[in-house]
């Protein structure tokens, strides 16, 4: 554990966010962190996902390090929110490679010599991103021209089908309290009632049955 000693500053993700921590002990098969909300844990190394190159004292408050460890966290977020990876993909996309270190792509973006947090906010901004990298085993993959439109068509695909559920289960709802709903009001009336009938009459066979059992799910957890 030699990149792990007591007083870096590490990051792992908890319930799909980054979250910060320090070091406090290496002893044993997994690192004792202090978390950015006060709480002490045991975490296995493959957890982490950022290391900071510099190790802070631990003779600090639990305060100051509590406190520490939320101001990195924002300033991490704010920073990645402001990040255009667009314009570094254009750059590195045709290179004859499509893999490369996280350290060497945020110094494309930002320059030699980066810092901890910078690096860190990169990476924050590869992990939301859905179009133009993919971080995989301490690697950036940078996708192809192809995989990024492939992904925006799927993403609204995905956007065309909220939408269709969505107002599938309004106009329902309405249906159901006893409004009156004809096709001006809902274009689609027509469509989403046949694939409920047919749904409901060949089950599974019903090329649309897991889009309906969607809108009729949603349509339970609102009543």
């Amino acid at each position: 554990m030699d990149t792990y000693t007591t007083g870096k500053l590490v990051e792992f993700i908890d319930a799909g966010k980054f979250t910060c921590a320090l070091i406090i002990d290496t002893t044993g098969p997994r690192l004792r962190l202090l978390v950015q909300n006060g709480r002490e844990i045991n975490l296995a190394p493959s957890r982490i996902v950022t290391v900071s190159t510099a190790a802070h004292s631990l003779d600090q408050t639990r305060e100051t390090q509590i406190s520490l460890l939320k101001v990195t966290c924002e300033q991490r977020r704010h920073l990645a929110e402001s990040l255009n990876l667009q314009e570094l993909w254009e750059i590195v996309c045709e290179e004859p490679v499509n893999e490369f270190s996280v350290v060497f792509l945020a110094e494309m973006l930002f320059g030699d010599q980066v810092s901890d947090d910078q690096t860190a906010a990169f990476l924050r901004a590869v992990f939301d991103d859905r179009f133009y990298f993919k971080f995989k085993q301490g690697r950036i993959t940078v996708h192809t021209p192809e995989q990024v439109e492939q992904l925006k068509h799927q993403l609204e695909k995905e956007a065309e089908k909220k939408q269709l559920l969505d107002d599938a289960a309004q106009a329902i709802m309405k249906i159901m309290e006893g409004e009156e709903v004809d096709e001006n009001q809902w274009p689609e009336r027509t469509k989403i009632l046949t694939w409920i009938e047919q749904t409901y009459l060949f089950g599974s066979e019903c090329p649309e049955a897991d889009l309906v059992r969607q809108l009729l799910d949603s349509l339970l957890f609102t009543f």
